[in-house]
């Protein structure tokens, strides 16, 4: 029976030793039994034609003048990558130290000297078997990747259109995996005022992305339509309650900024602390969280309300999400909350507090998403 590759090709089989004879006795059955089989007599030759031929399997005898097999199949694990090809060595040597070397090598299986050719063929259709779940999982892999791809691209679209850029506010947003868990929007009402929404939604990646959209869409909605800040977090927390399932929230801090009169307005629902601070990293105003994050509380259990604060001095407002201030790097440490305001302080495109993030962090992934907010009062 013709073996054959997923594609519809004949297996290609590189045997590797460098006595003819002990080519022959394997090429020949493989052969009849429709696999393509290709040789080398060298280890320097196995390389060159696994770069030129690309096989299926290698066959790979051990001990060879000049590069031995081991050093050879190192070699083609190197040049391989990620793209897996099984390594059979053939050796005359079975003690356990040479088929421990062998498999420590690169190697996948080991055959003793003269090969078995029906086991040899019975380990050919097992290789052949693991080959094709490979390839099963890498198809699998790239197809995931595409929709992963299209998916994030679709939701920044949407998102993005839901929010608007305003020079007197900064935006950093560092996920942790491809899709941010955290949102942060800006829209400015029919009377001028600006709105400002960070959102924190539990977990991270795609499921934890997914209640962006009808957040961003109520806040975008309610937000040019001049809304109270108490309308539109009862609003959103109705909505994220009635969408998600029990057990899940979204930490949420929202601000109006009323520039004709001074005034700012903050509802703050699990996000850390919100901040005011002056030229010189002093805190003037701290907005603390005084209520549940949305799709906690029922609706007749919410509480809407909010604390207006008068401002009539250029000041910074400064949102963050908690994944900031619990990154932590392998000894445990994390940036405090006055070293976030002193970074943010003196640099307002948040690339110091960037840098600052990652020589504390030296290294180590930050576990959760992670979002920044500063808007300039003036």
């Amino acid at each position: 029976m013709m073996q054959k590759t997923s594609g519809g090709h004949a297996l290609k089989i590189l045997i590797v030793d460098d006595t003819p004879t002990n080519i022959l006795v394997v090429k020949i059955p493989l052969e009849k039994a429709g696999y393509q089989v290709i040789s080398a007599n060298s280890g320097e030759v196995a390389i060159e034609r696994y770069t030129l031929e690309s096989p299926n399997v290698i066959l790979m005898d051990v001990m060879m003048p000049g590069m031995d097999g081991l050093e050879a199949a190192r070699q083609i694990r190197t040049r391989a990558g990620s793209r897996w090809v099984p390594i059979i060595f053939l050796s005359a040597l079975g003690s356990s130290s040479e088929i421990v070397a062998g498999l420590e090598a690169g190697g996948d299986d080991y055959l003793i000297k003269p090969v078995d050719i029906t086991l040899l063929f019975a380990k050919m259709r097992a290789m052949q078997r693991i080959s094709r779940m490979q390839e099963s999982l890498a198809n699998y892999h790239a197809q995931s990747e595409h929709e992963q791809k299209l998916a994030e691209r679709l939701m920044g679209r949407m998102l993005s259109v839901h929010s608007i850029d305003d020079p007197r506010v900064t935006i950093s947003l560092w996920p942790a995996s491809r899709f941010s868990g955290d949102m942060a929007l800006v829209r400015h009402s029919i009377s001028g005022d600006t709105y400002v929404l960070l959102a924190d939604n539990m977990g991270h990646g795609l499921a934890a992305a997914l209640p962006a959209l009808p957040l961003s869409q109520m806040f975008a909605t309610m937000g040019n339509q001049g809304y109270s800040l108490s309308a539109m977090a009862l609003s959103m927390n109705t909505e994220i309650r009635k969408l998600l399932p029990m057990g899940h929230f979204v930490a949420v801090a929202l601000a109006r900024i009323d520039w004709n009169n001074g005034l700012l307005e903050i509802w703050n629902g699990g996000i850390p602390s919100v901040l005011v601070v002056d030229h010189s990293g002093h805190i003037v105003r701290r907005f603390d969280s005084r209520h549940c994050a949305f799709g906690v509380l029922a609706a007749d259990q919410f509480d809407p309300s909010t604390v207006i604060w008068q401002c009539n001095e250029p000041l910074t407002l400064l949102m963050f999400s908690d994944g900031l201030t619990e990154a932590e790097n392998a000894e445990g440490s994390t940036l405090s909350e006055q070293e976030v305001v002193a970074a943010l302080g003196k640099d307002n495109s948040h690339q110091r507090l960037k840098s600052v993030l990652d020589t504390m962090l030296n290294g180590v992934l930050a576990h959760d998403d992670i979002s920044v907010v500063s808007v300039a009062l003036q």
